[in-house]
């Protein structure tokens, strides 16, 4: 499925194992940028939509990260396949 920068996705952190990612489940989430590690490994960067601070990390470029198994699009964009 595609996503891009400005998506809108769903969190399903299944990775890690910690409180955090317990309450990040099911929030919502914007795209902001969608990354390749130097092992071809995909990851999305997004800010929670219902954080207050959202504004503020996404201004000075502080993101959440989730690969792509993590994340269920709720409105795709089109220019960027994940």
């Amino acid at each position: 499925i595609k996503i891009a920068k400005g998506s809108v996705v769903r969190l399903h952190p299944k990775r890690r194992a910690d409180l955090w990612d317990r309450f990040l489940e099911n929030k919502l989430a914007t795209v902001r940028a969608v990354h390749q590690d130097f092992e071809d490994q995909m990851y999305v960067a997004v800010t929670v939509d219902d954080d207050p601070a959202s504004e503020l990390h996404h201004w000075y470029g502080r993101s959440l990260f989730f690969s792509p198994d993590e994340v269920e699009p709720v409105s795709p964009r089109p220019e960027t396949i994940v």
